[in-house]
């Protein structure tokens, strides 16, 4: 060991801090934006890049995996960082892009550039697991309290009823992946009881499209986890008896916003009074998607065709008109980043998860044999790239905040397991220095 040299050991330290600086602020991302929270989860991330810089430094080099994952990631991130220039409100674009694109940068270069360890992609198929066990916790604590939405669906302080579902639902593999590759009984038995929570959480937040992807998700997972599918058939049955169980009324599954009144109140915070029974007619229409947000999405984007109005969720309230009724945003992730960054961007946007569902799916069905801990990360990020961030792109942005950021670290993971061992992109900082 003495024959180590002292720049080689900063370099390990500081891979060591990268990664574990990470996994806790992954774990803590649902708290990411609550006070007293917002400082310690900056830090992490803070120190994190800080340890990736010593130990790039120290090594002299940086790899990039050769990929179009990690080309139409950074394609994507220099549009939508040059569309905050030509913003219509510079201020507003800027501060976004410092608080959620940089930080998807970050993110997404400290999961893809990592050393090639398969333990580490495992600790951060845990870390994702555990951050979704964690808000079901406290989820669940709120509906025990009774907080909920007009029509029994779940709020809070971290959350609203759809993007809990969207943050839920591309984690909830990973609870499957640590219960495959569990060491022992009681850690399998641990992480099947822990899918079942998030299921259940999962139908309590009554977000119907979230339904709906959460279907598409367990489609996904039979097809490729055959030896995980009793695990998948009873976290899904245990959520829904459970949910069966704690839902106060179940005629409230059949009951959504009536957007018609909903826009023309103006009121943000849905009530009793814009509530409405679910009709063929909703479903046609997305419930009202296409009038209220959609179309003026779209008259946006022929304002605004190459770089947009501005990186940052304001941007779709900010240049719809105020007399005109419009939804809060543009419930669609492509349209956000239209909406955001322009055609260009959105282009890199729709392209980067076509190609990770495309390399990872066909890096599944390769004959060559995969190692256990790579399968297992492989199903997840297929399964949640497919039924979140493919299907599920009806409901919410996923460009925006903690989505945003989540979405970096599962194109981080995609990018480096599908590239094989050898083909990275290394680039030289100075003199080479020996590993």
């Amino acid at each position: 060991m003495s024959a180590i040299r002292p720049g080689l050991n900063a370099a390990r330290y500081g891979e060591w801090l990268a990664e574990w600086g990470l996994i806790a602020y992954i774990v803590l991302l649902p708290l990411g934006h609550v006070s007293p929270w917002q400082i310690p989860t900056r830090i992490l991330l803070i120190a994190a890049a800080s340890g990736g810089l010593v130990a790039v430094f120290e090594r002299g080099k940086i790899s990039f995996p050769r990929s179009w994952i990690v080309g139409l990631f950074m394609l994507y991130a220099a549009i939508s960082a040059l569309s905050a220039l030509f913003s219509t409100d510079v201020t507003l674009s800027g501060a976004a892009v410092s608080k959620v694109l940089l930080r998807s940068l970050v993110v997404f270069l400290l999961v893809a550039c990592a050393p090639r360890e398969p333990a580490r992609w495992r600790r951060l198929g845990l870390a994702l697991a555990t951050s979704a066990l964690a808000l079901s916790v406290v989820s669940l604590g709120l509906a025990a309290a009774d907080v909920r939405n007009p029509w029994g669906g779940l709020v809070g302080p971290l959350f609203d009823y759809n993007s809990l579902c969207m943050f839920l639902i591309p984690t909830l593999p990973f609870a499957f992946q640590a219960a495959s590759q569990a060491a022992g009984r009681v850690g399998r038995v641990f992480w099947t009881l822990a899918a079942t929570v998030i299921t259940t959480v999962i139908f309590l937040s009554f977000s119907r499209i979230g339904w709906a992807a959460f279907a598409v998700l367990v489609v996904v997972l039979f097809l490729f986890d055959r030896p995980g599918r009793p695990r998948v058939a009873l976290a899904s049955l245990g959520g829904l008896a459970l949910f069966v169980l704690l839902v106060p009324d179940l005629r409230q599954i059949a009951a959504v916003t009536d957007n018609t009144r909903f826009v023309v109140t103006g009121d943000l915070e849905p009530s009793a009074s814009v509530m409405k029974q679910l009709r063929w007619k909703d479903l046609g229409t997305f419930n009202d998607r296409l009038q209220y947000a959609w179309k003026p999405a779209l008259a946006i984007v022929r304002e605004h065709p190459w770089l947009g109005g501005g990186y940052g969720p304001s941007t779709f309230e900010r240049l719809t008109p105020s007399d005109q009724p419009r939804l809060p945003h543009e419930h669609d992730a492509l349209l956000s980043v239209a909406v955001q960054s322009g055609v260009f961007a959105a282009a890199a946007y729709a392209a980067l998860l076509v190609v990770c569902v495309a390399r990872v799916g066909s890096r599944l069905r390769r004959r060559s044999p995969i190692a256990e801990p790579a399968r297992a990360s492989l199903i997840a990020l297929l399964g949640a790239f497919v039924a979140e961030y493919v299907f599920h792109g009806l409901a919410e942005p996923t460009n925006n905040g903690r989505m945003g950021i989540l979405f970096a670290a599962l194109t981080g993971l995609a990018a480096a397991l599908v590239t094989p061992a050898g083909s990275e992109l290394v680039l030289r900082l100075g003199p080479r220095r020996p590993d």
